[in-house]
């Protein structure tokens, strides 16, 4: 999925291609959105034709150090039957970039920095709501770090909502 000649990529022109094999999902601090959406994303893509083979990964692009997810995250996806036991905060690098077909990123601000940091890895990056057919700012997810378990369990709605529309054009290779 490199982008070709004309500096486009197959997801850009909307090209059908292989459903990806693995994707990473980007928050900023890679505690909060980005487990959470891979934990569903996971779940959801398990019961998915074309996606059940899919492995699922997070990331931030502003980690300074290594953290388990938040409370409010661990109790959302928990509330879900979902678990966020084990997760330890990572920043994207370029080895992780190298073994993925699509980025999904929580924000345009998280899919800019991506760009801007790794010109060279010719990954496809989206925001998660561009792939669920949003557009301007209906794209970002927004953070809800430090603030309550219910905006934590909204979020977790929103990301849930956003990967269920988004699920088809996973499935068919198309983002």
């Amino acid at each position: 999925m490199a982008p070709t000649s004309d500096g486009e990529d197959d997801f850009a022109r909307g090209e059908a291609l292989e459903p990806p094999r693995r994707v990473l999902l980007v928050c900023l601090g890679n505690t909060c959105r980005s487990p959470m959406a891979a934990a569903l994303l996971s779940d959801l893509a398990s019961r998915t034709p074309g996606l059940d083979g899919l492995r699922v990964e997070s990331a931030g692009t502003d980690v300074r150090r290594v953290r388990p997810a938040s409370p409010g995250a661990v109790q959302a996806m928990a509330a879900r039957g979902l678990g966020l036991d084990g997760h330890e905060s990572r920043g994207v690098t370029r080895e992780i970039l190298s073994g993925v077909d699509l980025v999904l990123a929580m924000e345009t601000a998280h899919r800019r920095a991506i760009e801007r940091r790794f010109p060279e890895s010719g990954v496809p990056v989206r925001t998660l709501g561009e792939v669920a057919g949003l557009a301007g700012r209906d794209v970002d997810v927004a953070d809800p770090h430090g603030t309550s378990d219910e905006a934590y369990r909204s979020c977790a709605a929103r990301i849930e909502e956003l990967l269920r529309r988004a699920l088809p054009s996973l499935a068919k290779g198309v983002a």
